[in-house]
């Protein structure tokens, strides 16, 4: 992670303690989460607050792999349109469009 991405991370972790936070969950698991129920307005909010829209899980799957996964057309354009990176691979090498 850049240390500019990591500094706006721990900003952003630092200044959410409602949404996920009161949930029990981080604000990556809860970007996750978003992406993968589709909760455009949420994933929209938590990425101008601060969170990468190449934002990935434990195996690398970003953002826009998960929306992909899930069929969400409309979040895979959101993340498309924030310019996320549509050559990424994950651990074993899938990009976004695989999942497509």
């Amino acid at each position: 992670m850049h240390f500019k991405a990591l500094i706006r991370f721990t900003f952003f972790s630092l200044s959410l303690t409602l949404t996920g936070l009161a949930s029990g969950q981080t604000p990556l698991e809860r970007l996750l989460i978003a992406v993968q129920d589709n909760e455009l307005q949420e994933v929209r909010a938590m990425i101008s607050r601060g969170m990468a829209v190449d934002t990935s899980d434990r195996t690398g799957n970003t953002l826009l792999m998960i929306a992909a996964r899930h069929g969400h057309a409309d979040m895979a354009k959101l993340l498309l349109d924030l310019k996320a990176n549509i050559r990424h691979r994950n651990a074993v090498g899938d990009t976004p469009l695989m999942f497509a």
